[in-house]
């Protein structure tokens, strides 16, 4: 699996609903794409909209959180979700040693 290195931003939200987020650090994951949904046409038909949410594949244990912010070297940034999966192998109790999180593009 070919991992890359990406930015932790972690922090307060305002009462207004902006983000006060500080670098908190790195983490090295690998991004899992699934499919587009596609979102139809707007009003009249001349726009049309897609949405992707990747997953996130980190190492058991590192140290992110539910809504923190990773940033891809190409400036892409994305907020975390829940973690997914975390968990040994129900039937034989296999350790794969990585872990999954939900992201959404927060890219404009």
């Amino acid at each position: 699996m070919e991992l890359e290195t990406l930015n932790v931003y972690r922090g307060p939200t305002d009462r207004y609903g902006n983000p006060n987020k500080d670098i908190h650090g790195t983490v090295d994951g690998a991004f899992a794409w699934g499919g587009l949904r596609f979102g139809g046409t707007i009003a009249g038909g001349k726009a049309e909209s897609s949405s992707a949410s990747p997953q996130l594949y980190v190492r058991r244990g590192a140290d992110l959180k539910y809504r923190d912010r990773v940033e891809r070297a190409n400036g892409e940034t994305y907020v975390v979700g829940r973690c997914a999966w975390d968990q040994d192998f129900p039937l034989d109790g296999y350790d794969f040693g990585y872990v999954v999180f939900e992201l959404e593009a927060g890219n404009l």
